[in-house]
């Protein structure tokens, strides 16, 4: 048998092997470590540790940071659930989101997290001379975004811990907040109260008003915020902005 026939098994045999891992997570709610994998599937230590980092790198398991012990990541049920989940959430939201941009004649955009960063899934420009470089499909920091924030603070206590520790927290402007348990306080006020608000901190002379948008097991999914130049926001108005930002956002849950 050639060469070529033989790196054909060996692809074939690592991907029984990741599936053999991916059943035995499956098969126990608790998180196992490389010793416990690899005693229940009888793969050595350094195949299963090797494999259990390609998983990981592909997002298809998780780690917990305390622990380093693995368990499923929500990459499976993404993609176990991908027709439920993707009931075209952006051909959903377009009405709602241009009625919220012409009512205040602002930009309104649509994100989702990805890899510790947002990505815009949907965006309607303002009519006014603000117009920022945010481009459908381009990624930024979540933890100085309106969107971003929001989608951190409804995180896990470990997914939220793990990516700080991953994540250099950069300044951007001079209310950019790069301190963790600063941050970590205002994400939990962005949980009890619903929204978050990025004061400036991303782009400067930018606000942005943002909210949760949630599946259909009532899980954050994504994000929706409006962006209005700090001239033109008052401070009478916030609230009213703060209500239908919010509205807009239970409106396209679904």
């Amino acid at each position: 048998m050639n060469k070529k026939n033989n790196k054909s098994i060996q692809i074939v045999q690592s991907i029984q092997r990741a599936v053999m891992l991916l059943e035995v997570l499956a098969d126990k709610e608790a998180e196992l470590g490389i010793v416990e994998l690899s005693r229940k599937t009888g793969l050595n230590q350094s195949t299963v540790h090797r494999l259990l980092r390609t998983l990981f790198n592909l997002n298809f398991i998780d780690q917990n940071p305390n622990t380093h012990k693995y368990r499923l990541g929500l990459k499976l049920f993404e993609l176990g659930s991908s027709i439920i989940n993707n009931i075209d959430i952006v051909k959903n939201a377009i009405p709602y989101m241009k009625t919220l941009s012409k009512k205040y004649n602002e930009a309104v955009n649509l994100a989702k997290l990805d890899k510790d960063k947002i990505v815009y899934i949907h965006k309607i420009e303002s009519s006014t001379t603000l117009k920022l470089d945010l481009k459908l499909g381009s990624r930024h920091p979540t933890y100085c975004t309106g969107l971003g924030k929001v989608l951190l603070a409804y995180l896990e206590e470990d997914e939220l811990n793990f990516y700080l520790e991953r994540v250099k927290l950069k300044k951007f402007t001079s209310n950019t907040i790069t301190h963790q348990e600063k941050l970590k306080e205002e994400l939990i006020l962005i949980r009890q109260q619903g929204y978050a608000f990025d004061n400036e901190e991303y782009i400067q002379g930018v606000c942005c008003l943002a909210a949760p948008v949630r599946d259909y097991a009532n899980k954050v999914c994504a994000a929706l915020s409006i962006a209005i130049p700090s001239a033109r926001l008052k401070d009478n108005e916030i609230s009213f902005v703060i209500r239908d930002v919010i509205n807009t956002a239970n409106g396209i849950s679904y």
